[in-house]
């Protein structure tokens, strides 16, 4: 009996612990869905006032109060991307370049209007930095590139240092390297620039060229140097002329540009293939090499091919 009695209190408190179980499972659910219809009410208050804070023209808070939801549904998501425009537009018509900039790059594939705006501001922004007009263009390999540029009056270093940073960040952020030419209005491209800069998107290069008595004296010796064995006059980038010296068994290949700025860098000569090249001791990142070809003149090369050819005054031998 005794047995019975034990087996019967087992078996209703098994009942018992099972319905409180159930029972805890079911608050549990109910407490989640409320929770969860909590948290959707709130975020749904949040999304209304943002909403509400972009109609009333307050843009900013408006954006602000709708990134803070986490989760956004297409609705919120619509209404940021049409914020940032409008706020874009208010920013490009007011001359705050840099801010449209911004926000228009935010929303750059997901609004058609974009591209257009975007563009302008950044012309407009260069302009505000520099005033300029484009004079054209040089493609050297599709990874340079090199830039001829009007602007009206003497520029500082920062004023170039800036114009040269934003103009790569703009427009030629795919190329390995932009090399940019200043003309001052009475300057002919290719005779002499006002100024140079050069960039590969992380190092920003600025020379401000001028010329000087002691530089033209320089160039005037250099001329009537017995050990110049080659010169050639080169076009691009600002307009040069190159030399090779002959020190005993060293070698010099000295460029002066038109408006007095020299490079210097010592070079060795072999033959390749019965043709001379002339290749810096000092390995460049780009790899700049040049050949001497039959007629004389001198071709300028780097790892990605050839670059141009420079016109031979005075040239070596075969």
């Amino acid at each position: 009996m005794k047995k019975y009695i034990f087996l019967l209190i087992l078996i209703i408190m098994f009942v018992v612990v099972n319905i409180t179980g159930c029972q805890n499972q079911n608050d549990n659910s109910l407490k989640n869905k409320s929770n969860n219809e909590e948290i959707n009410e709130q975020i749904k208050l949040i999304k209304n006032k943002g909403i509400e804070l972009i109609k009333q023209d307050k843009l900013t808070e408006g954006i602000n109060v709708l990134l803070s939801i986490k989760n956004k549904d297409e609705e919120t998501e619509k209404y940021l991307i049409d914020a940032y425009y409008e706020r874009g537009e208010y920013f490009y018509n007011i001359g705050d370049y840099k801010s449209a900039i911004d926000d228009f790059k935010i929303i750059k594939n997901q609004n058609d209007k974009v591209p257009e705006m975007l563009y302008k501001s950044y012309e407009k922004d260069l302009y505000n930095i520099l005033n300029y007009t484009f004079i054209d263009e040089i493609k050297i390999h599709s990874k340079k590139s090199t830039i001829n540029i009007r602007i009206f009056k003497e520029s500082k270093f920062d004023i170039l240092y800036n114009f040269t940073k934003f103009l790569y960040e703009y427009f030629y952020n795919d190329k390995e390297l932009i090399k940019v030419f200043f003309y001052l209005p009475e300057m002919q491209v290719g005779n002499g620039a006002y100024a140079m800069s050069e960039t590969d998107g992380k190092n920003i290069d600025v020379k401000i060229y001028g010329y000087t008595t002691d530089k033209i004296n320089e160039l005037s010796s250099i001329l009537q140097d017995e050990n110049i064995i080659g010169i050639w006059k080169y076009n691009l980038f600002g307009g040069s002329l190159i030399y090779l010296r002959k020190d005993n068994s060293n070698y010099t290949l000295l460029r002066f540009f038109n408006d007095g700025s020299k490079l210097e860098k010592k070079v060795i000569i072999n033959k390749v293939n019965n043709q001379i090249e002339i290749r810096e001791i000092e390995t460049n990142h780009f790899g700049q090499y040049y050949k001497v070809l039959l007629n004389g003149d001198l071709e300028i090369w780097d790892n990605e091919g050839y670059i141009n050819t420079a016109t031979a005054i005075k040239t070596i031998t075969y």
